[in-house]
């Protein structure tokens, strides 16, 4: 009779063990395993099938870019496009691929002024540059050329056409002079719009400018040459304070740049002269930063530099100029179109800047006439008849 006790009380005890075993595989809620099955014919719910072949973002490594600029984006697409073109699309397809890709913006200048992106870029202060290669006029000449064709194309997207061409007939060459400075060209930055002049007179003509202080950046001072005009060099980043202080009295500047900065609110007058576009910005990178990279993560910043980055600043650059002029109309300003006869009396009064530009590049083993000969080989190629060839032969 012992025995018999013992055993009931034995059969007693593993029962609730057993059932505590069981509670591992517990559907969500409390109900039991069995209370969770599916009725009979009922396929057992499955997770989403992944699609073939795809890579969880981050599952191969993360990124993080310091990406500078010494303007701001408002104006300047090539800035502008940077943060809203580039930056996203290089973030979808690096999740493609198994990257988690951000970035750190420093635009303004807040990291690196105009003249320093190269500088900050190549020591690493920043890991992507967006540099405008006329406040660089000796290291990145090779990139300016435009600026001393003054008079050139005046539509943006042709100009960024022929500067992509010169750039790909040129690129070994251009980019063994960039990477002498530690850093590599991703992309270039579209074109700007055609310059013109906005000032605090009215100018109609070449014979306007004598006696006047007018700022323009780096090379553009050339236009001034011979007109009796006294060229300041300057950057949008003080314009307006300068216009409104006398520091100057007129600026050489495209219509984005004047009415993004509102400059008709201190200076009146804008003559379209037609001086042309300029295709002389690139994003770089720093090439320690770039070797870190994988090999597809680097066909990825190269691919979106080219395919996406460089046609969206074209896209930008042609709606801003629309609307700038819009803007300023709007505000009174008083815009008028320079004569056929007053700018081929302005282009052949100044001095060519092509021949010094040239002998530089030569000097620095580029090929300066080579690409100056070539730009205005593929300008005529999409229907640009130049007024006068700047560094070519008579």
């Amino acid at each position: 009779m012992k025995k018999l006790l013992v055993l009931c009380l034995c059969i007693l005890l593993v029962f609730p063990f057993a059932a505590c075993g069981n509670s591992t595989s517990a559907a969500p809620g409390g109900a039991s395993a069995a209370a969770s099955t599916p009725d009979a014919g009922t396929p057992p719910a499955s997770e989403p099938a992944a699609p073939a072949g795809a890579v969880e973002p981050g599952s191969k490594g993360s990124f993080e870019f310091i990406i500078g600029a010494g303007h701001s984006p408002t104006g300047f697409a090539y800035v502008s496009c940077a943060s809203d073109a580039f930056e996203p699309e290089v973030i979808k397809r690096a999740a493609e691929l198994g990257y988690t890709v951000s970035f750190t913006e420093g635009f303004g200048g807040t990291i690196a002024p105009l003249a320093d992106v190269l500088e900050a870029t190549e020591t690493g202060l920043l890991d992507i540059g967006l540099m405008a290669a006329v406040f660089e006029p000796v290291k990145a000449q090779v990139l300016n050329y435009t600026n001393y064709m003054p008079f050139g194309i005046p539509e943006i997207d042709k100009t960024y056409q022929v500067a992509k061409k010169v750039y790909q007939a040129n690129q070994e060459a251009i980019d063994n002079h960039f990477e002498g400075f530690n850093v590599k060209i991703l992309g270039l930055g579209g074109a700007s719009a055609s310059y013109h002049i906005i000032s605090q007179w009215e100018i109609k003509g070449v014979d306007d400018l004598k006696g006047h202080k007018i700022a323009a950046a780096g090379a553009n001072l050339g236009l001034l040459s011979n007109t009796g005009g006294v060229g300041v060099q300057s950057n949008l980043n003080e314009a307006y304070t300068s216009l409104q202080t006398g520091v100057y009295e007129s600026w050489i500047i495209y219509a984005n740049g004047a009415a993004g900065y509102k400059l008709y609110e201190v200076a009146p007058y804008y003559l379209k002269a037609d001086f042309g576009c300029t295709a002389a910005t690139a994003m770089i990178m720093n090439m320690d930063k770039w070797n870190t990279l994988p090999e597809d993560l680097q066909q990825v910043m190269l691919d979106v530099g080219f395919e996406v980055y460089g046609p969206a600043c074209v896209a930008r650059a042609q709606e801003e100029e629309k609307l700038a002029f819009e803007m300023m109309e709007e505000n009174g300003t008083t815009i008028t179109q320079i004569t056929d006869e007053e700018r081929e009396k302005w282009v052949n009064l100044i001095d060519d800047p092509a021949v010094t530009a040239i002998e530089e590049l030569e000097a620095a083993g580029l090929p300066g006439k080579k690409i100056f000969t070539e730009f205005y080989e593929f300008a005529a190629e999409v229907g640009y008849d130049a007024p006068r060839r700047f560094g070519q032969p008579e």
